[in-house]
């Protein structure tokens, strides 16, 4: 079972408002897209494996996202952790279309698509460090041993898969997963998680899991100039909204919608923390203080007073 959904991760959510907010002319769009689109295929892949996962039984405890600090202060993060009374499973998702060749000399992996030729770190030693760090941490909390394995999980099954014999006791398309996991559980009798061992891990888990900084306009070196001012018609992209009678309207193709601001003040909300009116005038282009503080009450955002001025924040 699941204890928590696949959350999306900060990174991916910040990087698609950007794509909302800054104009498609901007120097850093084309970066920020192709980021976005690789990051996106990434979650993507661990959804495609949360889907195969429901089909295995219930008393396997299924973690995604995890995120711990190791034995030398540093994090080490995990695609997805599954915890049963007997063993433990560290898997390592991937969404990568084409060829993956696995040289078992060199250790090399390489990629060959329609895009794209080259080298790629290998997945298996990814999911190995993750393996041997997660051990570690469950040793120094409960002072025993958990037989731990690790697996890579390819999203699509038209990725076709190249390399020595031994490379496909670790990697698998994400549908196989679940008859791999049916295999490995015949090989242990011994329970090493209690239920009470259980219970404390899964608390352990959730209070040690620390989710990964991420400041788009830090990582992107943008300022709140480079945003776009005004919201552009989503219909024929040419023409900036006008605000008339409470309604947003195109001049150029006559396009109109009550609530094309939400959307764009959401994705502000997605990267930054709170708006201000004057924040919310400049963004959407208005020209009256009024409208703009009566649109952000009208999101249900909740006031946040400060010294000079009110801002307004996503309710929790």
């Amino acid at each position: 079972m699941f204890t928590k959904s696949g959350e999306e991760p900060l990174q991916l959510t910040m990087e698609k408002a950007l794509l909302t907010l800054i104009p498609k002319n901007h120097e850093k769009y084309k970066e920020i897209e192709v980021n976005y689109k690789k990051n996106n295929a990434g979650y993507k892949g661990e959804l495609e494996l949360d889907y195969h996962l429901n089909f295995i039984p219930n008393h396997y405890y299924i973690i995604p996202g995890v995120r711990l600090l190791n034995d030398v202060k540093q994090y080490f993060q995990v695609d997805t952790l599954i915890i049963s009374s007997k063993f433990a499973i560290i898997i390592e998702s991937k969404s990568m279309y084409g060829e993956l060749h696995f040289d078992s000399i060199s250790g090399q992996v390489t990629r060959k698509s329609e895009y794209f030729t080259g080298g790629i770190p290998n997945p298996i030693l990814q999911a190995q460090r993750q393996k041997v760090q997660f051990q570690q941490w469950f040793n120094n909390h409960f002072q025993k041993e958990i037989p731990c394995y690790h697996l890579v999980s390819i999203r699509s099954p038209e990725t076709i898969l190249h390399g020595p014999s031994s490379i496909f006791k670790y990697v698998y398309h994400a549908e196989q997963i679940p008859n791999k996991i049916d295999a490995l559980s015949v090989n242990h009798t011994k329970e090493i998680v209690t239920p009470y061992i259980r219970k404390k891990l899964l608390s352990l888990i959730k209070e040690q899991h620390t989710p990964a900084p991420f400041d788009a306009m830090e990582f992107y070196n943008l300022q709140k100039s480079d945003l776009m001012n005004g919201i552009t018609c989503p219909n024929c992209n040419q023409d900036i909204l006008k605000r008339q009678s409470s309604t947003w309207f195109c001049n150029r193709c006559l396009f109109h919608s009550k609530n094309a601001h939400i959307h764009i003040i959401n994705s502000y909300l997605s990267i930054f923390p709170s708006i201000s009116v004057k924040e919310c005038q400049t963004l959407l282009r208005l020209s009256s203080r009024f409208i703009a503080r009566r649109l952000l009450i009208g999101m249900n955002l909740l006031p946040k007073n400060q010294r000079k001025s009110t801002t307004y924040i996503k309710p929790k």
